[in-house]
């Protein structure tokens, strides 16, 4: 018997409900949240050691993982739930 195949990471963008803070951030969505999550879901997100508030945005695949080789082709670097957007040079 076969187990079954693993799902593909998701990734929950989302703003935080936090005066004067306009950003977006990137987390993990865990397995077991999958299919409970949408864009528009209020969520509770670790932030700087708080947790706080904030609402899906997006959802979608991680971005693609640093590497030496592919680093001068890629966007953005994903590290750790957290969206990194690389400086142009």
């Amino acid at each position: 018997m076969n187990p079954a195949p693993t799902p593909a990471p998701l990734v929950a963008r989302v703003v935080p409900d936090l005066t004067g803070l306009d950003k977006q951030f990137d987390y993990l969505v865990p397995a077991a949240l999958r299919d409970r999550i949408a864009v528009g879901s209020l969520v509770r997100v670790p932030l700087h050691g708080r947790r706080i508030g904030g609402w899906v945005v997006a959802l979608g695949p991680p971005c693609p993982l640093y590497t030496s080789d592919a680093a001068d082709d890629l966007p953005c670097v994903y590290l750790g739930g957290r969206r990194i957007i690389k400086k142009k040079n």
